[in-house]
């Protein structure tokens, strides 16, 4: 499967690369930051770009199946709504483009990176989860 990688340079964003990679998915990441990228940058294809640019978003999400969003907040007040804002966004885009799956992260609970990561990559490529999720209908899983 075709993924794109939102907030693919920070700790669990590396991990969801990692853990899609070793799956055998073609990964994109898509970064403010590609110096940030470790190891794994040789195993992906890498798109450099803002979260708040429609167009650079528009076109990293051409001939993507799936979004995972690993994006995550900052500490500074003045960008407290950023995730927000930047997961309307890519919601937009994707709709225009017609790619129907995401998966995002969510702050407040703990669980191990990889735990996350691997579970972050099995909802974006899979629907056999989603058909064992009792509060997921029949008509949303298409």
């Amino acid at each position: 499967m075709k993924l794109l990688v939102l907030g693919a340079t920070g700790d669990i964003g590396e991990a969801v690369l990692m853990a899609a990679v070793t799956a055998g998915h073609d990964v994109t990441a898509f970064v403010r930051s590609p110096d940030k990228l470790g190891d794994v940058r040789d195993r992906l294809k890498v798109i450099k770009g803002d979260l708040t640019d429609a167009a650079a978003l528009a076109s990293a999400l051409d001939d993507t199946d799936a979004v995972i969003s690993a994006i995550g907040s900052s500490l500074d007040k003045a960008q407290l709504d950023a995730p927000a804002t930047a997961v309307r966004l890519i919601l937009a885009a994707m709709g225009s483009a017609g790619v129907r799956r995401f998966v995002g992260k969510l702050h407040g609970f703990q669980v191990t990176r990889g735990d996350l990561a691997t579970a972050m990559v099995t909802l974006a490529t899979g629907s056999a989860w989603l058909r064992q999720a009792p509060y997921v209908s029949e008509s949303r899983q298409r």
